[in-house]
């Protein structure tokens, strides 16, 4: 019976979300942050931007991505694909595309994926998904002026998660045959662990039918809880995994397990960066004062990833006069 329950759940779950944009996110933000600025696209002359470009069809759907290459650029440049949020449910990928332009007009070339959110179809999908983009981005790497051996990826809140799992999944042959390792991983707000107590509090909330991981992982945890751990990115960090960078925000739900994963990765070997923004809403990198840190941020991590095996470090946003008007 549960095949024939799935399409009311994942129905369910979108008839109860807004759409996650950045104009109604800026609308739920701003009552407390009334100095933020929404980071829009605007035109880029160092910057050639590609859109549209279709990386996988499947389920009847083509699957696009935007792609940011820098100009003139001597040599292939490293490379980042980026993963927009929306609670699995919503969003897209032109969210994360200012951030997409302004790393690449400072030399990486940067994409930004579209995935099938979980009114489409529950998880893997949108992990597989991604897979199939950095093997996409590989295979026309010669387009874009990409090495492809310097390609990481990254994403924010649940396009972080689904980034460090697709991150941590590229290099295993059992989960990805034809796939290679990625250079490095970016995980800004998004979940490490969907089984902490933090995590099942809110993405398994017995008050809510249907909740946004619920919808995403195909059912609640007490009913299906490997599939809630195998989702979870905590469990596949191991000695030669790529480096990680974390950024977090004010509220440690969106973030539940990553204290865990530190841990794991100082016992481990693996290179862990770690940045807190401190005062900063969920969605804070899509706005001023804080799109400029996270973009900076960004840079100096996928020019040395493996430097520092261990950072943390708590940021402060800086007050208004500092703020770029789009």
């Amino acid at each position: 019976m549960a095949w024939l329950l799935l399409p009311l759940l994942l129905c369910s779950a979108a008839a109860g979300a807004a759409d996650y944009t950045l104009e109604n996110t800026y609308k739920k933000l701003s009552p407390r942050h009334p100095d933020i600025v929404p980071v829009r696209l605007q035109p880029a002359d160092g910057v050639r931007h590609r859109p549209a470009l279709t990386y996988r069809s499947v389920d009847g759907r083509q699957l696009r991505m935007d792609v940011f290459v820098p100009k003139n650029a001597p040599a292939p440049r490293p490379g980042l694909l980026l993963v927009h949020g929306g609670g699995w449910r919503s969003g897209d990928r032109s969210l994360l595309a200012p951030l997409a332009q302004a790393l690449a007009a400072r030399g990486y070339v940067t994409a930004t994926a579209s995935y099938r959110l979980s009114t489409e179809a529950v998880f893997p999908a949108a992990v597989e998904d991604l897979l199939a983009a950095l093997a996409w981005l590989r295979s026309n790497a010669g387009d874009f002026n990409l090495d492809p051996g310097r390609l990481a990826i990254g994403g924010s809140s649940a396009g972080g998660q689904l980034a460090t799992l697709a991150g941590l999944w590229a290099g295993d042959p059992d989960r990805n045959p034809d796939g290679a390792p990625v250079a490095a991983i970016v995980n800004i707000d998004g979940l490490w662990d969907f089984t902490t107590p933090l995590a099942l509090k809110f993405e398994n909330d017995p008050a809510r039918p249907v909740t946004s991981a619920s919808a995403f992982l195909g059912g609640r945890f007490e009913v299906i809880p490997n599939t809630w751990r195998r989702a979870s990115p905590i469990n596949y960090l191991k000695a030669g995994s790529p480096p990680l960078l974390a950024l977090s925000g004010e509220n440690p739900r969106f973030t539940a397990g990553i204290e865990t994963i530190s841990v794991q990765a100082k016992i481990l070997g693996v290179p862990f960066r770690h940045h807190h923004y401190a005062g900063a809403p969920h969605s804070f990198w899509l706005f001023e004062p804080w799109f400029s840190q996270v973009e900076a941020q960004l840079a100096r991590f996928l020019q040395h990833p493996g430097c520092g095996v261990q950072e943390s470090a708590t940021v402060r946003a800086p007050g208004p006069a500092s703020l770029v008007q789009p």
